[in-house]
């Protein structure tokens, strides 16, 4: 919306309604209809407020660029992506909507979903409730496609060995099993002590196993697992199941060192299974160290899980992914560009993006997918199982 000043110069008023409310959260004048002005008058108001569930945009050019990419798209983008990242169900899409006057326009559509309570509001009355429903918002359905006789292609990824992908699910590939086994090599032969290592899976305890025995094959290692069928309690170094040793600590003696594999499983208060076992064992040996390794040491109800009144209340030592690669621990991802190329000339854009349903049936084709496939087998025939 723009007046035309007595001095015959036109300025343009630039606001944010709240749908529910009806009430104007954002409203400023420009000289400009601007992206630059869009954007500081939307973090003035989510300063002055909270950031909305959902934002509805008009298809004005502040919002829309025909080169398909504006800074107001990857304003909204980047707030999704943080969303996700805190693990919370997050889009950003476009919606076709009608006004008032009969015409309509393809708008900007972000929602934001799940237990918005933890995130910090500068007014007390703008604090999200806590989350009471216990549907989980990242649980999403599929559906199933019955697909004629043919060759089909799969690709297996070892359980062990994953990374972080862009939906941040979070696989754990940083050493830590390496590190566990540098621990327990420490504290039995620098100090003559005994070390437990709690895992949740049985595949963490025959990895974590593994692991010790290879680098320090001298050392005596014990499980204690029903799913392993093992009950090992007089070794120097016992690999256990929390749910196998939860409510038997006195069963396993006294140790020096325990370290938690997976250690955000930890529950943050109550009688869980770690918490139970751990308060067993300070008992039996009151000086034991307690050691924590995981590769998301942050819970979206109670911020980071080292506080000084917590079981873990300080982080040693931190080592992400970029370090890890950059220090030659793990190796860079490449890209490599196929030998087909997709045909995309004639791809419509609508409300700044590709149409979807026009991308996904330039890239389904038969060849484009065989070829591909053909690309990943050919060169990787003597492996059992290829990552992806």
């Amino acid at each position: 919306m723009y007046f035309i000043m007595p001095n015959r110069e036109k300025v343009f008023v630039i606001g944010y309604l709240d749908d529910y409310s009806r009430y104007i959260v954002g409203l400023d004048v420009f000289h400009r209809q601007t992206v630059a002005n869009t954007l500081d008058l939307l973090k003035t108001a989510c300063g002055d407020y909270v950031f909305p569930k959902e934002i509805l945009t008009d298809g004005g050019r502040q919002f829309v660029s025909w080169t398909g990419n504006n800074q107001f798209g990857s304003y909204l983008r980047n707030h999704v992506f943080l969303a996700r990242s805190l693990g919370l169900m997050a889009n950003c899409h476009e919606k076709y909507c009608d006004c008032q006057t009969g015409a309509g326009g393809w708008y900007y559509r972000v929602h934001i979903s799940g237990d918005l309570s933890p995130i910090p509001c500068r007014r007390k009355r703008h604090v999200f409730n806590i989350r009471l429903q216990k549907k989980n918002v990242l649980r999403t359905g599929f559906s199933v496609e019955e697909l004629p006789e043919d060759d089909f292609f799969g690709f297996e990824l070892d359980g062990d060995h994953l990374y972080v992908d862009g939906n941040f699910m979070v696989h754990h590939n940083t050493g830590k099993s390496i590190v566990i086994a540098k621990i327990v090599s420490d504290a039995v032969k620098n100090w003559n002590g005994r070390a437990l290592i709690l895992a949740h899976v049985k595949e963490l305890l025959e990895q974590n196993a593994g692991k010790i025995k290879a680098l320090c094959p001298d050392i005596p290692i014990g499980i204690f697992s029903a799913g392993l069928k093992r009950r090992d309690t007089s070794e120097a170094v016992i690999v256990a199941g929390i749910q196998s040793v939860y409510d038997k600590a006195c069963d396993l003696g006294a140790f020096d060192v325990i370290i938690v594999d997976e250690s955000h499983l930890i529950a943050p208060d109550g009688d869980g299974m770690y918490r139970t076992f751990l308060k067993d064992m300070k008992v039996i040996n009151p000086h034991v160290r307690v050691i924590g390794l995981t590769a998301t040491p942050f819970r979206l109800k109670g911020g980071l899980i080292c506080q000084p009144e917590n079981i873990l209340n300080e982080v040693c030592y931190e080592a992400g992914l970029k370090e890890m690669i950059a220090d030659e621990y793990l190796s860079p991802l490449i890209s490599k560009a196929g030998r087909a190329e997709a045909k995309l000339d004639g791809l419509r854009i609508r409300g700044g993006e590709f149409i979807a349903d026009e991308v996904s049936s330039a890239m389904d084709t038969d060849e484009l997918v065989s070829s591909a496939c053909r690309e990943i087998v050919e060169p990787t025939r003597d492996r059992k199982a290829n990552p992806c």
